[in-house]
């Protein structure tokens, strides 16, 4: 689907700017601002998971730097034209097939209209306190279902997501809960499947083998 196309599409930019700066030392610069942070939160929101972008985070290797979080998008496209510079405009951004072009056009709108007044502020600083306390929980990521089943759960789905993403997989509520029972109700249940964020289409599974979370290829 679209958000699958998306996602991979995303990774692979990314692997490519790792593989760029590789060796260099250096950090990417992406121009994400207040209004892509309140769109992450209400897409995160509908995967049952609350998040929100960090100024400085590892993405596919790259280690991105996020300097405009705290300004609005029309504010860039304002500066962009006052210094005479041609932004760029992803064709996909008119195509609300998209969940987060959806989202930008369509609810973030409407949202504003019932409160009567921009929404984007108050969600951008509820995605960035987000993002903060994700931070403040961050778990390694482990395979150990005992080590795992020991944890709280919320550092346990932390740990387990932090894995899913380490292994390009597409990270849901879900997906993080049924992998998470493998550890903690273990009865020989069969394994848990999951989408690859890399590859379109690609089907994936997580199986608990030898008391450790393995990942497969899909049937």
């Amino acid at each position: 689907g679209a958000e699958s196309m998306e996602a991979a599409a995303r990774a692979a930019r990314y692997r490519a700017l790792a593989a760029a700066c590789a060796g260099e030392g250096l950090e990417v610069a992406v121009a994400h601002t207040a209004d892509d942070q309140a769109e992450t939160l209400l897409l995160g929101a509908l995967r049952g998971r609350v998040t929100g972008m960090s100024e400085r985070s590892e993405v596919e290797g790259a280690r991105v730097v996020r300097p405009l979080l705290g300004v609005r998008r029309a504010d860039t496209e304002g500066a962009c034209a006052e210094l005479g510079l041609s932004a760029w405009r992803d064709p996909q951004n008119a195509d609300t097939n998209f969940r987060r072009v959806a989202l930008r056009r369509e609810v973030i709108p409407q949202l504003s209209r019932i409160i009567g007044g921009d929404v984007v502020p108050a969600l951008a600083q509820a995605a960035g306190d987000a993002a903060l306390d994700n931070a403040a929980l961050r778990t390694p990521p482990t395979t150990d279902c005992a080590e795992l089943a020991a944890m709280a759960e919320p550092r346990r789905r932390r740990a387990i997501a932090a894995w899913l993403v380490s292994e390009g997989v597409e990270v849901t509520r879900r997906g993080v809960g049924d992998v998470g029972k493998l550890c903690t109700h273990w009865h020989g249940q069969g394994p848990v499947a999951v989408r690859s964020a890399r590859q379109v289409g690609q089907r994936l599974e997580v199986a608990r083998i030898g008391g450790k979370l393995a990942l497969l290829s899909g049937h």
